[in-house]
């Protein structure tokens, strides 16, 4: 294993080398030389123990890390030592040229003492994190006396220390006051006496290191302010001595008396001496005892002599003469005419566990440990301690957070053979456990799981024993031992109900912390063990509580299934079931509980019901009970509530409905198809054929006539002698010929089925499209007229006013066509005046060099200007009619043109014949000539329909800008 090197703490030698430029005289060297070689010696032990460490890999200590940490530690210490030597300078020139005595602290010793410690400790910390033993290094001294390097200019006569501000009284009666933090900043006052006067005084400093009270012991008393430069007297205090003042005063509880230490009377000497100190202090577990010529620490737990320091003077201006406390930040000072000293305190704690350890107070011990170690020392005292106690709980506690391996603790409370005891350090282990140790974890909470079920199952069984022996106590035997019954009430030999009323409490609370752990780590629980486990054990309400917490509701369900709690397992679907649960579970659930069930499926909103209906048809309504169809409720809720609109869904609540009518009644049946009819929400072809099978002739009619089939809707309806529900349908027809023909239908059913005569009138009546004259061939030969004798006479009246208004409307007619043939004959001799000038409105040319047309409206062209520009308006087909006039008419010309050329010479016959084919072609070309102009001059193109129909098209055909000869593009250029 490679060690720490050397070579990465010679930085010590540079803080050794400042220090000497800071040190102004032989003894502050040797003092910090010293102070030095005790850091150095701390390191290199430590370094020691980290190379004998064995097994240990570099990358576990991570090497570098620590040395990277150790070495920024000691940079900063001596940054720190370089600032403090700059403050030496300014200080000594502060000295030369006031001609005072300035202060120079060992602080710069003291803070490289702390850095280096904190190197070590972070090198201590970083290596904790991965051995797991302790490394017997020795700690620094708890106590150690440093004196403060201070001129003093004359001799000290008193001292006192506040919030880092310390107030000396020197003989010439003067005043210093220092800041410790800015120690080259001494403050210098009076005191308003003669100077020989000032031999001895009291100084009191406030807790703020602001105000001072100075008493003498002829009774002059003074008050001093920062900043002043003289204190003032107190008049009001004269003569009188003020030998305490209590700024902020506390009560000491539990006051013992502790006897004096013996002391020797020098550091070699074998005599001791009982001496009284001249002052005291406390710290939090120690009194320090001032004497003259040492220091004292006793420690106030076990009354021990921890720390003796003799200060060794070599004259009597040497002699310790006061002890003083900062009470703000906690620090001890003494002094002597000529010096200060500083009594430093370091962790005086790191004892206390052991004393508190020795008189067996476990929990003080433990808040006192500075490490693992320490603490583990103590739990296993402890542990030991109520393990010989009889207290197995407790101990289980303790070992349980102790390094004392697994299988021995396990090993030994397993011989006590109590399940109580092994739960206590199984779940105390267990919290020792981090979340990256799942194994362990989850190892011991199902071991934890065994125990606490074989806990209640032993539980169960002493009730059980219990109740026994108790109801097998028989009356005779409780009338005998009712004579000798105690005062108390309790009968000698019976059980008492307090014990079995002990036993259930203890059940519920073993129950209450096995439901407690499976919930807290659930996620390192085994299910499939877990089951196991509680069904060996036959604990189903465990089961049920474990399935429910890992929301396997399907378990659940499938216990009740089998339990045949057909209503339990409804409730845990309604909680907690998936759509899946209920499709899987509601064909056997229908067919035992349907109403439960029906009542949670019409609460669930994300069901599908067309995957409900393989249940539902498991489902028989029993008319018996009187209970409505729940199949029927259920499919009636889905379509009129959740809107539901799958036909399968609609198919099949109309089959139910089919189904669970009745002839007298489809009052529900019809609504539904005629409501949900014309949507077409359900198939009406598989509506007809279940309402046949059924019988439901009214809802059929209904049907037929939804599909259009009037006449068989009517014929069905009169098949059952239903003329009403024929009538109705009679009149759903659009067509009135249809509806004529079963109006007809129902009559000559009335007729055939000898209805009255009357009745018959009336329904022709009520049709409003039959007569008399549409049903009387229906009539036998031998039917007498007189019961419709008056509607006969109503008939002809009608009639007659029929052919009067014919006559009328012929009348009309005739004069019509007269006026019509008047116009027609007008419009041969129609003529319009045009003048010699005019134009073509297309071309612009004279309208006389050719065929024109001119319109009522003096709209004038050429034929064939009129032709192109009708053809490029119209539409295809009218496109295609004129060319193929066009076409036909040169074809006429040219076949008249060919018979005016044949040979003059041809017999009568032959130019009869000819003749005749000239007059036809003729008449062929006159009615190809009057259907050209029809299509061509039929309106004018100008203002006509043609030029109203182009107000969406542009005015510049895109097609003629291209060209560069076309008019429109000259007429839109600028």
């Amino acid at each position: 294993m490679e060690q720490l090197k050397p070579s990465n703490f010679t930085i010590l030698q540079q803080c050794a080398e400042l220090l000497d430029l800071c040190a102004g005289t032989e003894e502050r060297r040797a003092e910090i030389a010293r102070k030095m070689e005790a850091i150095s010696l701390h390191m290199d032990r430590l370094r020691s123990a980290v190379a004998s460490l064995p097994g240990i890999a570099i990358s576990q200590l991570d090497q570098k890390k620590v040395l990277a940490e150790c070495q920024q530690d000691l940079e900063e210490s001596l940054t720190e030592l370089a600032e403090y030597g700059q403050d030496y300078a300014e200080y000594e020139a502060t000295y030369q040229r006031q001609h005072t005595t300035n202060v120079t602290l060992t602080n710069a010793a003291a803070s490289a003492t702390t850095s280096a410690q904190d190197g070590m400790n972070a090198i201590a910390s970083e290596m904790d994190g991965y051995i797991t033993t302790t490394l017997d290094v020795e700690d620094a001294p708890i106590f150690s006396l440093d004196t403060v390097q201070f001129q003093v200019p004359n001799k000290i006569i008193s001292l006192a220390v506040s919030n880092d501000v310390l107030v000396l009284v020197i003989e010439g009666a003067k005043i210093l006051r220092i800041k410790l933090q800015e120690a080259h900043n001494i403050i210098e006052a009076d005191v308003p006496v003669a100077p020989t006067t000032l031999r001895a005084c009291n100084v009191f400093l406030d807790p703020t290191g602001r105000h001072l009270l100075l008493s003498t012991p002829q009774g002059e008393n003074f008050y001093y302010y920062e900043g002043w430069d003289h204190a003032k007297p107190l008049s009001k205090f004269k003569n009188m001595e003020i030998t305490a003042v209590a700024w902020n005063g506390f009560v000491v509880e539990n006051a013992a008396l502790l006897p004096y230490p013996t002391l020797s009377t020098s550091a070699t000497a074998d005599v001791a001496v009982a001496e009284q100190p001249g002052a005291l202090a406390l710290t939090e577990f120690h009194i320090l005892l001032q004497y003259s010529d040492r220091v004292c620490a006793l420690n106030m737990l076990n009354s021990k002599l921890v720390y003796e320091h003799e200060v060794a003077p070599g004259s009597p201006d040497e002699l310790l003469m006061g002890l003083t406390v900062d009470e703000t930040k906690r620090t001890f000072w003494l002094h002597s005419p000529a010096n200060i000293f500083e009594l430093v305190v370091t962790d005086e704690d790191r004892d206390i566990w052991n004393i508190y350890l020795s008189r067996r107070k476990f929990e003080a011990a433990l808040q006192h440990c500075y490490n693992d170690a320490q603490r583990d020392t103590v739990l296993r005292a402890q542990a030991e301690l109520l393990f010989a106690e009889g207290d197995y709980v407790g101990s289980a506690e303790c070992f349980a957070r102790t390094t004392v391996s697994f299988e021995e603790a396990v090993l030994r409370f397993m011989e006590i053979k109590d399940n109580k005891v092994m739960r206590s350090y199984l779940l105390s282990k267990l919290a020792t456990l981090k979340k990256q140790d799942r194994t362990q974890i989850t190892l011991l909470v199902m071991w934890l799981i065994e125990i606490y079920l074989s806990s209640i199952g032993s539980i169960d069984a002493k009730i059980a024993s219990t109740g026994a022996a108790a109801a097998s106590t028989s009356a005779t035997q409780i009338n005998a031992i009712s004579k000798t019954e105690s005062s108390d009430g309790s009968v000698p030999g019976d059980v008492p109900l307090s014990t079995v009323t002990a036993l259930e409490k203890e059940k519920s609370e073993v129950q209450s912390e096995l439901y407690s752990l499976v919930e807290e780590y659930k996620s390192s629980v085994d299910s499939s063990t877990t089951y196991q486990l509680a069904e060996s054990h036959g604990r189903r309400d465990f089961w049920l509580y474990y399935a429910s917490l890992c929301g396997d509701y399907e378990r659940i369900v499938d216990y009740w299934m089998e339990k045949e709690e057909y209503i339990r397992a409804i409730e845990v679907l309604g909680h907690h079931g998936s759509p899946e649960m209920f499709y899987r579970y509601a064909p056997a659930l229908m067919s035992t509980e349907p109403v439960a069930l029906v009542e949670v499926l019409m609460r669930q909103p994300n069901l599908t019901p067309n995957k409900l209906i393989p249940a539902l048809m498991r489902y028989e309504h029993n008319d018996v009970s009187g209970a409505d169809n729940q199949s029927i409720r259920y499919l009636r809720f889905c379509i009129q509530k959740q809107m539901c609109r799958d036909p399968i869904v609609y198919n099949y609540y109309l089959t139910l409905l089919a189904k669970d009518s009745t002839s007298a009644d489809e009052s529900e049946l019809m609504t539904f198809l005629t409501t949900y009819g014309k949507g077409m929400l359900y198939d009406p072809d598989y509506a007809l054929r279940m309402c046949k099978r059924y019988g439901r002739i009214q809802s059929c009619v209904h049907l037929y006539s939804l599909l259009k089939l009037h006449e068989d809707a009517v014929d069905l309806a009169l098949k059952q002698g239903d003329i009403e529900l024929a009538q109705i349908h009679a009149e759903r027809p659009e067509d009135d010929k249809l509806c004529k023909r079963l109006w007809l239908k129902i009559a000559r059913h009335a007729i055939q089925a000898k209805e009255p005569a009357s009745e018959v009138m009336e329904l022709v009546r009520r049709s409003n499209r039959l007569g008399v004259e549409d049903i009387l061939p229906f009539f036998p030969d031998f039917t007498r007229v007189d019961d419709f004798k008056d509607d006969i006479c109503v008939a002809l009246e009608d009639y007659e006013s029929q052919i009067q208004d014919l006559r009328g409307e012929m009348d009309e007619a005739t004069r019509t066509a007269e006026a019509m043939q008047r116009d027609m004959t007008g419009l041969k001799s129609r003529f319009a005046i045009l003048s010699t000038e005019e134009s073509c409105q297309v071309c612009g040319k004279p309208l006389w060099l050719r065929q024109f047309y001119v319109f009522p409206c003096q709209h004038s062209f050429h034929g064939d200007c009129l032709t192109r520009r009708v053809v490029g308006c119209c539409n295809r087909v009218q496109r295609r009619r004129i060319q193929e006039l066009q076409t036909q008419m040169v074809d006429i010309t040219k076949q008249r043109r060919q018979l005016k050329l044949t040979p003059l010479v041809r017999s009568r016959t032959s130019d009869k014949a000819s003749a005749e084919n000239d007059e036809q072609l003729e008449q062929q070309l006159r009615r190809a000539r009057q259907q050209l102009n029809s299509l061509v001059a039929g309106e004018c193109v100008l203002c006509g329909e043609s030029m109203i129909k182009s107000i969406a098209e542009p005015l510049v055909n895109m097609d003629d800008l291209g060209t560069p000869a076309s008019v429109a593009d000259d007429s839109w250029s600028i």
